[in-house]
């Protein structure tokens, strides 16, 4: 892991997926009821079960219509009582990468506690990860997975990267033996043959450019935002109800209409090619049935 990812093995932390990695950070550095945690939304919803677990006040400050972190407005929604500061790139929803530009920036003025660059989807963006900064941002904390990239959700091991000693605190911190053996196993023979890891991720890519086109050819889509991340949001109407008539149907695309600047959005993953004709054939069927 550390030489993939460009870091010393003193500087990784295993978890039961990254899910556990962002808990064990709100129980280091959060007071309950008294300090809080940023996000920005549209975002990844766990960052709010974590606070809500660990009886931690969330703040927000929304992304700007186009998905871009507003760094004033940001930090000046931060105060000294901000412990973690939640950046998601590519984000969930938006699949936009923020630029490690703009993360330094954050990380340069942000000094009550941890930003927290959650990279579950790092490997489909073709830019580098915020790894490369915490060797001199000790404030910075990346998160990654073995969910997406790699496909191996199912064996839910995750990774956090920072300094030696916050490092060193989360795994003072985790329970003992959280990460099982035939986890390990398994991890272990996905880096012996790295060559699965990027066909994999080089499948997807192309699949994203096909899926994409595709919808560019659906005259009833409105939007597609720019992707990079291993799934597509695209505006379309009536997009609750398409998504659950296709969920009723054995299509499962995910609804996020209702999170901030993704009015009638849906996000769908890139499947294979037989899953993503399936997707396309019947989102036009569904569609043309409700209008």
């Amino acid at each position: 892991i550390a030489k993939l990812r460009g870091v010393r093995k003193e500087q990784i932390f295993l978890g039961v997926g990254s899910d556990e990695a962002i808990d064990i950070l709100f129980r280091i550095f959060c007071n309950p009821r008294d300090d809080n945690a940023l996000i920005t939304p549209p975002t990844y919803g766990m960052y709010k079960v974590c606070a809500k677990v660990n009886d931690v006040p969330i703040k927000k400050c929304d992304l700007t219509p186009e998905f871009d972190v507003d760094v004033e407005a940001t930090l000046a929604t931060a105060d000294d009582k901000t412990k973690l500061l939640f950046l998601c790139s590519p984000g969930n929803p938006t699949a936009k990468v923020i630029p490690n530009s703009v993360v330094e920036e954050i990380a340069t003025r942000f000094t009550t506690g941890i930003i927290v660059v959650d990279e579950a989807y790092i490997d489909f963006s073709g830019t580098e990860s915020a790894c490369c900064l915490i060797d001199k941002y000790p404030n910075i904390v990346v998160c990654q997975t073995f969910s997406k990239a790699f496909g191996l959700a199912g064996i839910r091991l995750g990774m956090a990267f920072g300094a030696e000693n916050v490092i060193q605190l989360m795994n003072n911190v985790k329970a003992p033996y959280n990460v099982n053996s035939l986890t390990i196993e398994v991890a272990q023979k996905a880096y012996a043959d790295l060559s699965t890891f990027e066909a994999n991720k080089n499948t997807i890519l192309s699949e994203r450019d096909y899926l994409k086109n595709e919808l560019q050819k659906f005259s009833a889509v409105k939007k597609i935002h720019p992707s990079d991340a291993n799934f597509i949001l695209f505006e379309i109407p009536h997009s609750k109800q398409l998504y659950l008539n296709m969920a009723d149907k054995g299509v499962v695309c995910r609804y996020r209409g209702t999170e901030t600047h993704c009015n009638d959005c849906i996000r769908v993953t890139v499947g294979t090619r037989e899953e993503n004709v399936a997707f396309m054939d019947l989102i036009k069927k569904e569609f043309a049935a409700l209008v």
